[in-house]
């Protein structure tokens, strides 16, 4: 089963069990790479700059669940620090950069506790695509 096929529990729990509990940050990032493989299913590889300290880094594991770019496979890279955007780069040298807008980060941010996780994972996972991200296409 695609992940898009599955209901929200299903998927919060995917997601809870890849990464060890939920976080914002891995649901934007989950999002982010869902994006990229929609909008190119071909092999990809990710540039993700939100530096490599937990909780920014969180986005990394979200990207690799939904976008199939993984450490592993050594297709997805950390190159920056603190932004929380990332680079997907197809064979044929188009790119898609997702950020997160301000105004979304300042809200996953806002009075985030480990109280308040779950339900700011939520909130993250319903936020319209247009309201979470900015997102740029180039092609070659």
């Amino acid at each position: 089963m695609y992940m898009q096929e599955m209901d929200k529990d299903g998927l919060l729990e995917l997601l809870r069990y890849f990464h060890g509990h939920l976080g914002p940050n891995l649901i934007a990032g989950y999002r982010m790479g869902l994006i990229a493989r929609s909008e190119n299913p071909r092999k990809i590889s990710a540039k993700v700059y939100c530096g490599s300290v937990p909780p920014d880094s969180c986005l990394i594991d979200g990207i690799q669940l939904s976008s199939c770019c993984t450490m592993g496979k050594g297709n997805i890279e950390v190159v920056g620090e603190g932004e929380f955007k990332a680079e997907f780069i197809y064979p044929d040298g188009d790119r898609l950069i997702i950020s997160v807008k301000d105004e979304a980060l300042r809200r996953m941010r806002e009075g985030l506790n480990h109280d308040t996780e779950e339900q700011k994972s939520v909130d993250v996972l319903d936020m319209p695509e247009e309201d979470l991200f900015d997102i740029v296409r180039t092609s070659l």
